[in-house]
């Protein structure tokens, strides 16, 4: 049982009462691109137009300058075919992209329009290209596997060229028309008459090169010793190596001829504004994906490609990083919301990824305690507000106190049989210090100071003996469930442990979900599940319609009350509701149906949205939508004028700028409707300080805004106080955790037009003698 979850009428009724102001559907929510679309590898921009290639047959496209991407079929149905290896642009309106041989052809193509339209390169013979590099609008090379091509009429025509080996080409960069570098055969290859001749230059492979200026040029590096990173003050004649001490840096990103980017193999980022000769930390994820390459459009604005499909964005040359994708593409496990806007994701390589806005977004993070082996995380317990402990491979456990911001390792067990680095693959904790832990051998631990020490409870089995699932409705219940034909219970919170049989034949079942100490649910292979009234002492097998043994295995299963319980299969994104205590179960189309859409983990919150995670890093919801609401009222000069100049960035969408140099910003998300109300108030960007959320009943000075204190006053007409905060890194947010609803707070009965703002402290005294600003404001239309 997810113990934060209250006594719940059905969550079908809740999803009836939203949809009277915007329909339930399935969305993808994380990872955007998703991995069938992308694998991430290169990525380059013409304009706001880009296009990201990978090692999947897919090509991913912007048109909004990286906001949103899409999938780009060039022409004709079997243009996505290939895989597409490399992109690059030279000027506004040239480009091309180069691909592997496929059964119709070559995949490489031009454009001469920006990317509008895209023209099959027939001339280049067919073969895996994966290198394409561009000096002029017309004069470029392609390279693959043992091949080098040349072409002087923008790709019209191609001419091969001899690079002296008969080698797979790992990278190559061309400075002009004359001088160019390349690696193949363990060695990095230099020409200075347009490829027709090449000498040895340096004895390391070279993964990926990056001209800085005519003199200097910095590379990836690969030595018997492991990685390196070398650079070059002399066109590539000679080369140093450059060592940041514990650090592996590869793929350097060009800023401008003094500023670089490079990345780490565990997902961080480092900078340097001297030419490559120092570096110093720029981001630190902490995902553990390698950095695979990126692209500057502009001095400031910038791209970077990360494994696991993520994208990161900065606008200010580097000095800082935000995440452009949502998401992380490794194998998740489980999901758990704390309510409905605020939850977790963990999974592969003891990723987690957290929302705070519904699943509108979702942050990966990696808890430091995991970096040493990355191992995955495999299952995550809750309990509100803000406490969560997951458990997984090796000895792999962390838990947080403030809902995934921050998390710290819990030492694992010694001396028992799982003991230390053993896999455990369930826990359940009913507060925030005591809690249960599972694992292999079938050993059962149990935690009262928050994992702090363990005691040893049961040991039922053999390393080939393990404990999937399990489940505590308060200190003294207990289940779990494993490779075994039944499940191990307790009513004296694990003083002692009862095994009871399934009905036969019964499979080693993989999740269990009780709503109190008698009612719950399990479930497990070949779409197999069983309820049962008794505490688990015997059950009852029901039907699942349109299960298909050996492929629809049912790993997630959650129970909202004793009639209705919900089960995700990992079977092409299938996921299965019953409101009748499981006497019939009806199927829900998710519209996801590939390879991707396998679940692990399943969470439903009171409102009815239901969210499913599971293979390749995949989480969906099903709900109405989260649609964004308008903003107004920003400090940025674009309606009245901010009392001393502060103004906030232009397109910042927030108020007038504080002490900590940028303007507090407003956003809303969840369903205005007053028979379903989850609107979610979220201020970010502000001092740590008192907050003061409000409701106005209009716009000041027709949305522009009137000075007041250090910003605007942007909501008026009646006001009411909805909740005063406490800013914690820059945010808060209402209602909070049994806080009342904004419509109730707000005393709002009947449709209509609301405004909201956020006044909040700021006692440095910054802009007037006023100690105060406030955030931009947000207009809301409340519906039935």
């Amino acid at each position: 049982m997810n113990t934060i979850q209250p006594v719940l009428r059905p969550a079908i009724m809740a999803l009836m009462l939203a949809s009277a102001s915007a329909q339930a559907t399935w969305t993808r929510q994380s990872p955007l691109p998703y991995p069938p679309q992308l694998n991430a590898d290169e990525i380059a921009f013409s304009g706001s137009r880009g296009y990201i290639v990978g090692a999947n047959n897919l090509l991913q496209e912007t048109t909004d300058g990286g906001t949103t991407w899409h999938e780009r079929v060039l022409s004709g149905p079997l243009y996505n075919e290939g895989l597409y290896g490399g992109v690059t642009f030279f000027g506004p309106t040239n480009g091309w992209i180069v691909g592997q041989k496929v059964s119709w052809s070559n995949a490489c193509f031009r454009t001469v329009d920006a990317g509008a339209t895209w023209t099959q390169m027939a001339s280049i013979p067919d073969s895996d290209w994966a290198h394409v590099d561009f000096v002029s609008a017309t004069h470029g090379w392609v390279g693959a596997p043992w091949v080098l091509y040349v072409t002087h009429d923008a790709g019209v025509s191609w001419s091969a060229q001899n690079f002296g080996v008969l080698d797979r080409i790992d990278s190559m960069n061309f400075f002009d028309d004359n001088v160019g570098l390349l690696s193949a055969a363990g060695a990095i290859r230099r020409t200075q008459d347009g490829g027709q001749s090449w000498t040895v230059v340096h004895n390391h492979d070279a993964f990926a090169i990056e001209w800085l200026d005519a003199q200097t040029v910095i590379a990836s590096t690969q030595s018997f010793g492991g990685p390196d990173f070398a650079r070059s003050t002399d066109a590539g004649l000679t080369w140093q190596t450059i060592q940041v001490p514990g650090v592996v840096l590869q793929e350097p990103v060009r800023i401008d001829a003094t500023t670089v980017m490079s990345g780490t193999p565990d997902g961080d980022l480092y900078r340097s504004t001297d030419a490559g000769l120092t570096w110093q930390p720029a981001w630190s994820g902490g995902t553990g994906g390698t950095i695979n390459g990126g692209s500057f459009t502009s001095p400031t604005e910038g791209f970077i490609l990360e494994s696991g499909n993520l994208i990161l964005r900065t606008h200010d040359a580097g000095q800082s990083w935000a995440y452009a994708s949502s998401g992380f593409g490794m194998e998740f496990e489980d999901v758990k919301m704390f309510d409905d806007q605020r939850g977790l994701v963990v999974g592969g390589g003891g990723t987690v990824m957290r929302t705070v806005d519904g699943g509108n977004s979702w942050t990966p993070t990696r808890p430091g305690w995991t970096l040493s082996n990355h191992s995955p995380l495999m299952d995550l317990s809750l309990v509100a507000p803000s406490f969560a402990f997951a458990a997984g491979d090796n000895g792999t456990l962390v838990k947080t106190l403030d809902g995934g911001i921050t998390w710290q390792g819990v030492a694992a067990p010694t001396g028992y049989p799982n003991g230390g680095t053993g896999d455990y693959w369930a826990c359940s904790f009913v507060s925030p210090t005591e809690g249960w832990m599972a694992g292999e051998y079938l050993e059962i631990t149990h935690t009262t100071d928050g994992g702090a020490t363990w005691q040893q409870q049961f040991v039922g089995g053999s390393s080939a003996d393990g404990a999937y699932d399990m489940d505590f409705v308060d200190a003294l219940h207990g289940w779990i469930v494993g490779t075994f034909d039944g499940v191990f219970a307790t009513v004296d919170g694990g003083a002692s442990w009862n095994f009871h049989a399934f009905p036969s034949p019964g499979p080693f079942a993989r999740a269990v979900d009780f709503v109190n100490p008698l009612v719950g649910w399990a479930a497990g292979r070949d779409g197999w599940v069983a309820r049962s009234t008794d505490g688990g002492l015997t059950w009852t097998q029901q039907n699942v319609p349109g299960v298909v043994p050996g492929t629809t295995n049912l790993f997630s299963i959650q129970a909202l009350s004793v009639n209705e319980c919900w089960a995700a299969s990992t079977d092409n994104g299938r996921v299965f509701h019953t409101t009748n205590a499981g006497n019939t179960w009806t199927e829900l189309t998710t519209t996801f149906h590939d390879a991707y859409d396998g679940y692990t983990g399943i969470a439903v919150t009171p409102n009815g949205d239901v969210w499913v995670a599971g293979y390749r890093g995949a989480v969906s919801r099903f709900g109405a939508p989260n649609l964004p609401f308008p903003t107004f009222c920003f400090g940025d000069g674009t309606g009245t004028q901010c009392p001393c100049g502060n103004d906030s960035a232009t397109g910042s969408e927030a108020g007038c700028q504080s002490s900590i140099g940028s303007g507090g910003r407003l956003t809303a998300t969840g369903h205005a409707a007053l028979s379903a109300d989850t609107l979610a108030l979220h201020g970010s960007q502000m001092p740590n300080s008192s907050a003061l959320y409000f409701q106005g009943t209009t716009q000041s000075a027709g949305g522009a805004g009137t000075v007041f204190g250090d910003g605007l006053r942007c909501a008026s007409g009646s006001i009411v106080r909805l909740g005063a905060k406490v800013n914690a890194l820059g945010v808060s947010g209402y209602p909070g955790v049994g806080e009342p609803t904004v419509s109730a707070k707000g005393a709002i009965t009947a449709p209509g037009v609301r405004t909201y703002q956020v006044w909040f402290r700021n006692a440095a005294a910054y802009c007037t003698p006023s100690t105060f600003n406030l955030t931009n404001g947000v207009e809301i239309t409340w519906g039935i």
